[in-house]
């Protein structure tokens, strides 16, 4: 809680604002007020009309913390799946609060939840809402991010003399998918962009679109598109795309 210049206590809404203004920068979105309620308006696309985000001011009890009484500002988002199961162990995440568990998260506006984090969220969301629908129904990215571990497998050895690699099959890749790989420690930068040319039960074929082998699309860029972390496969950002093939042209 900070004082207003009345002296009154109020909600502490850095996050929430610094949010809003991602969103119109990004997207040309402004907040929008279907309920009645002052404590609760949404995100959509301009588009399709969906929302992206709800952002709704209750009770920390409800999400089962301290001071239970006390309100606080909090966001909704829908990420791909594989981020919506590493976030809710990150401080400031929570299962969805008032929406499905399966497919939406909250997060805290209240400093908890760092700022990449959230702008990386934000994004994801207006990336799974706004998609054209595969034939299940369900959103398919179809660029990805995925880590590769030195330690484990010399990739860059592997390339040196081929344009193709094998790899273990990542859940909700498909033939045809844009991967851009990123190396980690002690390379940690993004060096190859691959298309997915096939897939089987276990495994899948890449050959390489694009090398960035210069090592410029380093954890600080990726940090700047709100991607802090390449644990697992993960969706790029539009953003993170757009900037790498201005760099690369």
């Amino acid at each position: 809680m900070v004082p207003d210049r009345k002296g009154a206590a109020r909600l502490y809404t850095r996050p929430l604002e610094m949010l809003l203004e991602y969103a119109r920068a990004q997207y040309g979105t402004e907040k929008d007020t279907p309920f009645s309620e002052d404590d609760t308006f949404v995100l959509r696309h301009a588009d399709t009309g969906k929302w992206f985000a709800v952002f709704m001011r209750i009770k920390r009890g409800r999400l089962g913390l301290d001071d239970p009484d006390t309100q606080v500002w909090v966001v909704n988002v829908k990420p791909d799946p594989v981020m919506l199961g590493a976030s809710r162990g990150l401080p400031g995440c929570f299962p969805a609060y008032h929406m499905s568990k399966a497919h939406w998260l909250t997060a805290l506006l209240d400093g908890t939840a760092e700022d990449d984090l959230l702008r990386a969220l934000l994004t994801q969301s207006y990336e799974q809402t706004g998609r054209h629908k595969s034939a299940s129904g369900k959103a398919h990215i179809d660029s990805w991010i995925i880590p590769a571990n030195p330690a484990y497998y010399d990739i860059q050895s592997a390339l040196a003399d081929s344009d193709e690699t094998g790899w273990k099959k990542c859940r909700g890749i498909r033939r045809g998918d844009t991967v851009y790989m990123y190396v980690c420690a002690p390379v940690s930068a993004i060096l190859y962009r691959f298309k997915v040319t096939g897939t089987d039960e276990d495994s899948m074929r890449m050959k390489v679109t694009a090398r960035y082998e210069d090592g410029r699309i380093d954890r600080e860029l990726l940090a700047a598109h709100g991607v802090r972390y390449v644990r697992g496969p993960r969706g790029i950002p539009n953003s993170l795309k757009e900037e790498i093939g201005e760099m690369y042209r």
